[in-house]
């Protein structure tokens, strides 16, 4: 174990670091110190899961038809596939394991999932006229950042970073292009359209050092003031929506992180209040009924 001695000299370690490499350092770090997925090793019955998973799921997929096949016909109106999501997982199996076979699994997807990236920077699956705006082509592309950047972060694979970077940069210009337009027709509440995104630009303007990508957090989605009710129920455009809300709050926790800024905790602190006094949690952990907030505590409603 580290003595205290020991953390100082580590601290002074980071600093210096952290100095060089012209990061700043967080406003408001994390009380307890996050160990890396290399560091740690899942045993048990949650141990086995992870194995099983790994054999008879993420190796033995169809990855060319059910994932890169659409990336590639890129003629798709609407809709969500999911790549950077497996992509994500990929990359975390290859840093657990370390397995040849799944570092081989992780860099054949991600080098073909590159290929399928336009000039212009757009890596997705619908046509032209769709693109942006058509509905989960956002959050298709924010779980994309995720994925790449995640490649980068693990395995420090620069082109990785570069397609995440090309990404971030066609997202950008074309959503602030036109400003007044709502991703997915507004159906749903754009938060929800656009879900994980936030989490994504955050990630690349820590893996990139370029603070535009915040910038765009801040000055364009306007996290910092993004403060809505608990919606209960699924009706309307959804404003209820459990995961999509989540997923603002955890972007907002990451820029508290950096900022310091306690208007980003109002959220998370609101939901944390619903879930422990306001009935929002059942026995079993669950909290959605048709994947939106409830407080019946039934927790048996799909």
């Amino acid at each position: 174990m580290f003595s205290e001695r020991g953390f100082r000299s580590l601290f002074v370690v980071l600093s210096v670091f952290l100095g060089a490499h012209g990061l700043r350092a967080a406003a408001s770090p994390d009380a307890m110190t996050r160990l890396g997925i290399r560091e740690v090793r899942v045993e048990g019955a949650i141990g086995r899961r992870v194995d099983i998973t790994l054999r008879n799921n993420l190796l033995v997929l169809d990855v060319e038809k059910n994932f890169l096949a659409p990336f590639r016909k890129k003629n798709l109106p609407g809709g969500y596939i999911g790549l950077g999501k497996l992509i994500q997982t990929a990359v975390r199996y290859a840093a657990l394991t370390g397995q040849k076979k799944v570092l081989e699994f992780k860099r054949n997807l991600v080098s073909r999932a590159i290929a399928c990236q336009d000039a212009d920077g757009y890596l997705g699956a619908l046509k032209p006229e769709a693109r942006v705006w058509g509905l989960w082509d956002i959050s298709e592309m924010g779980y994309l950042i995720i994925g790449l950047v995640s490649d980068w972060n693990l395995f420090r694979e620069k082109k990785s970073l570069e397609a995440a970077r090309r990404l971030g940069d066609y997202l950008i210009s074309r959503w602030s292009a036109e400003p007044g337009k709502i991703p997915g027709g507004g159906h749903l509440t754009v938060h929800m359209a656009v879900v994980g995104v936030d989490t994504a630009l955050l990630a690349l303007s820590e893996a990139t050092g370029d603070p535009k990508y915040r910038r765009f957090c801040i000055e364009f989605r306007k996290i910092l003031e993004w403060n809505p009710p608990i919606v209960r129920g699924r009706w309307g455009r959804i404003e209820g929506h459990a995961y999509a809300y989540l997923a603002v709050c955890a972007a907002q926790v990451r820029l508290y992180r950096l900022l310091g800024d306690e208007r980003l905790l109002r959220p998370t602190r609101k939901v944390l209040d619903f879930l422990t006094r306001r009935n929002g949690l059942v026995i079993t952990g669950e909290v959605g009924e048709h994947e939106c907030w409830h407080d019946t505590q039934e927790g048996t409603v799909n």
